[in-house]
């Protein structure tokens, strides 16, 4: 049976109305993305099963991107959030990136975006018509693109705002650890025997965090370095000497 264009409608106003749901009870930005994206898949499958009984240009061009483009987004920003590097740098560099591979994609498919952009409908019956879904790749079909560069369109305003929001970290906190990983993860361990945090209850995984957040580094397998540093055949602690060191010669300067 056909849907009217109204319930399609009431769908995507109920699907809007659960997504803000999530975001306001979930503060982590992964797993607001993650939440989100499992319910427009959910209901775009619904939606995406009326394809053939529906089989008109209004349906593929107007009332399928909606839910298809919301579905590309919660997917980009899943791979965003998932995949960052703990430098805020980096980051930012990650979401240029991002941006560049949108714009190349809108310059290579500008013929179509141009003709959906501009509501012309001469042509709905060759893009958007009853085959609209039948190519090799389902990503080069005009739904698919139209859909896209919907998603694109909200990619970019997400975009412009983390990178803003991290500009301000950065300038603010702009404490970068550039020495060798391994003497951060000595200093780490060392803290950590001497309890220094949390009445001696911090464990290792926790400090790891905290100064990876801090130092913008990323410790890897810090377990495993401390076990070479463990191994050492001549010098256990060779970056605590160090600090011992330079300690001592900063007083010895100043007196």
């Amino acid at each position: 049976m056909k849907q009217t264009d109204q319930a399609y409608k009431q769908q995507l106003s109920d699907l809007y109305r659960k997504l803000e749901v999530i975001q306001r009870d979930q503060t982590s930005l992964l797993l607001q993305a993650v939440a989100s994206y499992e319910l427009v898949k959910e209901v775009t499958g619904v939606v995406s099963r009326n394809r053939n009984i529906q089989g008109d240009a209004n349906f593929n061009k107007v009332v399928y991107p909606k839910f298809l483009s919301l579905l590309i987004y919660y997917r980009h920003v899943v791979v965003l959030f998932s995949g960052e590097p703990l430098n805020r740098r980096e980051q930012i560099s990650c979401l240029k990136e991002l941006r560049k591979k949108l714009e190349a994609f809108r310059q290579e498919h500008r013929e179509l975006i141009q003709y959906c952009r501009s509501g012309a409908t001469d042509r709905d019956a060759f893009y958007f018509g009853v085959n609209a879904h039948q190519v090799l790749l389902p990503e080069e079909s005009p739904v698919y693109v139209w859909s896209k560069y919907l998603a694109s369109q909200k990619l970019n305003d997400l975009i412009e705002v983390e990178i803003g929001r991290r500009k301000v970290v950065v300038d603010n906190n702009d404490l970068v650890w550039t020495a060798p990983k391994t003497n951060l993860i000595e200093l780490l361990y060392a803290l950590h025997a001497t309890n220094v945090f949390n009445d001696g209850k911090a464990g290792v995984k926790q400090l790891a965090e905290a100064f990876e957040k801090i130092f913008q580094v990323n410790l890897g397998n810090y377990y495993r370095v401390f076990q070479d540093i463990r191994q050492r055949k001549i010098n256990q602690t060779v970056f605590l000497d160090q600090l011992k060191e330079k300690f001592m010669h900063r007083i010895h300067e100043l007196e």
